[in-house]
């Protein structure tokens, strides 16, 4: 059998254009697992960030709060009880 230069080179090309387009789908399956992974964790995420802000609302609305404060023994702050400060070179408001 009589085999040409020619033909080793274009199997060899065959050979390693096969390698690579394996290579190629691996990579770009594993690219597309990662974005999967990535976009379920950024779901979950926004998810647990809706449930927050939701319990931050709940628990900073202001009759919330007066009701906790009573609770504890806090009473709403005397006239009295603020006294205004100036410090030198300082502009009074």
């Amino acid at each position: 059998m009589n085999i040409r230069v020619m033909d080793v080179c274009i199997i060899l090309f065959t050979g390693l254009s096969f390698v690579a387009m394996v290579h190629i789908k691996t990579d770009v399956q594993v690219m597309k697992d990662k974005r999967e992974r990535l976009v379920a964790n950024e779901r979950a995420l926004k998810d647990e960030l809706r449930v927050l802000k939701a319990e931050y609302y709940h628990v900073s609305r202001p009759e919330r709060l007066e009701k906790v404060a009573r609770q504890i023994g806090m009473v709403p702050m005397d006239m009295g009880q603020v006294k205004r400060i100036s410090f030198e070179g300082s502009e009074q408001f």
